[in-house]
């Protein structure tokens, strides 16, 4: 059993996207620390995996791929886009996958490699947040995208559904973010019990449109998690 650390935005996102991959045996939920500069707490996830299954270069690559690694993070704040790596062989292979991604889409990627030095949990109460309520509002727009990217780009290391489960084809409309811009449309199958927790089969759509905007407001939920 080997273990690695990711960071880059959202933790609740990085927990759920890891916990969808077969391989992965736990994820720690919670905050890294690395060396100074980097020594202030930083939201991620410590990944324990088999590499008989699934490899590191694979994990940094799902990493990668599944949050902005070319977006702008401040080095040394709560969201910074990181690998935690233990050994010499993690930080190569760490460093080889970013270079890898920014050479493909020809932007730099700012995920930085870093020592790990320490880790603090979050609350009880957030850890495995998307597996103990998919149907909340941040899940729906921000966790089931990115699981729906790893079902269809890493379909052979994706996790199956649990059984009382389905998939369901999701619309979304994203607004655009220049003056005058024209909305997207995505569209991305999300998980769904078969016991919808609405009541009412219509998923977002059974929520006022106040209770969604709400919702929308953070990245976080209203209950967001305490550093």
């Amino acid at each position: 059993m080997q273990k690695i650390g990711f960071g880059g935005g959202c933790h609740w996102c990085t927990e759920g996207v890891f916990q969808a991959l077969l391989g992965v045996v736990e994820v720690e939920q919670g905050f890294i620390q690395s060396d100074a500069p980097w020594d202030a707490w930083s939201e991620g996830v410590l990944v324990h995996f088999d590499p008989a299954i699934i490899d590191l270069g694979t994990l940094a690559e799902v990493h990668l791929r599944t949050h902005s690694a070319n977006g702008t993070y401040s080095p040394g704040g709560r969201y910074r886009s990181a690998i935690y790596v233990f050994d010499a062989h993690q930080r190569q292979t760490a460093v080889l996958m970013i270079d890898h991604i920014a050479t493909e889409s020809g932007a730099p990627a700012r995920t930085m490699v870093l020592p790990f030095v320490a880790f603090k949990p979050s609350e009880a109460r957030y850890q495995n947040y998307y597996r103990s309520n998919p149907d909340r509002p941040f899940c729906r727009r921000y966790i089931d995208p990115k699981l729906d990217y790893i079902r269809r780009n890493f379909a052979a290391i994706a996790r199956p559904l649990e059984a009382g489960y389905r998939t369901e084809r999701v619309l979304r409309i994203v607004p655009s973010g220049g003056a005058g811009g024209m909305p997207q449309t995505q569209v991305y199958d999300v998980r769904r019990s078969n016991q919808d927790a609405t009541g009412n089969g219509h998923g977002d759509l059974g929520r006022s449109l106040l209770q969604r905007k709400c919702a929308d407001r953070h990245q976080h939920d209203p209950d967001q998690p305490e550093t």
